[in-house]
């Protein structure tokens, strides 16, 4: 026991390799969920997807495929617990896909600890936590119950005797009674040995009587066999028969080994000569296939030369088209620019054509002219205003000029 604790002690964990088990135990119990939720007619048929084994979200085969079965296997069960979720395309936005299925799981109350990416090959410890959840969520939508498992009895049935059954009557107690009474002298007055008949009967007792203490008997035989058919039925030993016996069924292969050499022996020389049959066409077919090559050697090698012409032929159509495809992509640039071209000339020459904005500036520069004689009328009369302001004033001067003059010559 030491050694074997040791040895197992020395064994180091793997944690990559229990995660896996671990991911495997949790995929068997999503499959079985799944079962309660009659995915098989709900999912499977209506999606017309393959049957998903019981490791398949578990271990990594075909990412693409693995993927697309989770996103739909997911809308399935979101569905199923009464979310919104159109069936998803195969060419769908893996990231959308994702996100709607985090937030309705979120919605939930379920606690997102990983990054969106540990989703996208659909398989692994992530993707299996998604659909436990999802799967736990429409099982508690659905109302089922899980009870206790109870055992069924199997029904007790009284042991009857049928003639039917397998019986083992005592011939051989009797046969020996009959002997050991014959053998002895009629005249002889030898006593019943019982213990020897009860010997023979029940071989399990292992009870003796005292031949001191035994009667002896005054019984003739037509009596004594008399009796002996008397109770003979009541020494019955009943076998139950089960189906679980190894007797029963060494006994079914002994007569299925029978069956089958019995029949064997007939069919052997028909399987005989069937193959002997079977290997002729053999042959026949290998010749004629023979000959048929020799025959179509000259027609393969002619078809062969036009199959190579005919990559020749593709290998320069191609690089054909990809010239032509250059050109094309230069000559819609070109008419791109052109086009352009023909914009901007269209619009000025109906801006040069448009005469409105001739007919405005006419109207402007008239309405400058106006303007301008306006401003020409009101400086003539400021500066006329000015004239006659300094000729007032000039006159003024004069006559203050003149008075004082008067003046001086009154007081000469």
């Amino acid at each position: 026991m030491d050694r074997k604790s040791t040895a197992a002690s020395s064994i180091p964990y793997d944690p990559v390799a229990g995660a896996e088990f671990m991911t495997c135990l949790e995929m068997e119990k999503i499959s079985e969920k799944l079962k309660i939720l009659d995915y098989d007619k709900d999912f499977i048929l209506a999606s017309k997807i393959r049957p998903l084994h019981k490791h398949y979200f578990a271990i990594v085969s075909n990412p693409g495929e693995q993927f697309f079965v989770f996103t739909s296997l997911s809308a399935w069960l979101i569905r199923k617990c009464g979310g919104k979720f159109d069936q998803p395309q195969e060419f769908d936005d893996p990231n959308a896909s994702i996100a709607k299925i985090l937030d309705f799981l979120r919605s939930i109350n379920v606690v997102i600890d990983f990054p969106p990416s540990k989703l996208k090959q659909g398989v692994g410890e992530q993707a299996t936590f998604v659909l436990s959840n999802l799967c736990d969520q429409a099982i508690k939508v659905s109302r089922f119950e899980f009870k206790k498992p109870y055992v069924i009895e199997d029904d007790v049935v009284e042991e009857e005797v049928h003639e039917g059954d397998i019986e083992l009557i005592l011939e051989k107690v009797e046969s020996e009674m009959m002997a050991d009474y014959l053998s002895d002298d009629e005249n002889d007055e030898e006593l019943i040995k019982v213990d020897d008949l009860s010997r023979n009967v029940n071989r399990g007792s292992r009870t003796y009587y005292n031949q001191e203490n035994v009667a002896k008997p005054n019984l003739s035989v037509e009596s004594w066999k008399l009796e002996l058919e008397r109770v003979l039925p009541q020494l019955k030993v009943v076998v139950k028969t089960d189906s679980r016996e190894w007797r029963s069924h060494l006994e079914q292969m002994k007569q299925f080994k029978n069956t089958i050499s019995g029949a064997s022996s007939g069919i052997q020389g028909q399987l005989e000569s069937f193959h002997k049959h079977v290997g002729q066409s053999m042959e026949k077919i290998n010749t004629r296939e023979k000959f048929l090559n020799t025959q179509l050697e000259p027609h393969l090698a002619e078809c062969r030369k036009a199959m190579n012409a005919l990559e020749t032929m593709k290998s320069k159509f191609k690089i054909q088209n990809e010239g032509v495809s250059e050109k094309t992509r230069i000559l819609n640039r070109l008419s791109e620019d052109l086009d352009g071209l023909k914009n901007q000339m269209q619009e000025r020459g109906a801006s040069m054509t448009d005469g409105t904005p001739l007919v405005t500036l006419k109207k402007n520069l008239a309405k400058m002219k106006s303007e301008m004689m306006l401003m020409d009328i009101a400086i003539a009369e400021y500066d006329n205003n000015i004239i006659g302001n300094k000729l007032r004033d000039k006159a003024l001067m004069l006559q203050v000029e003149f008075g004082a003059e008067t003046q001086q010559t009154r007081l000469i």
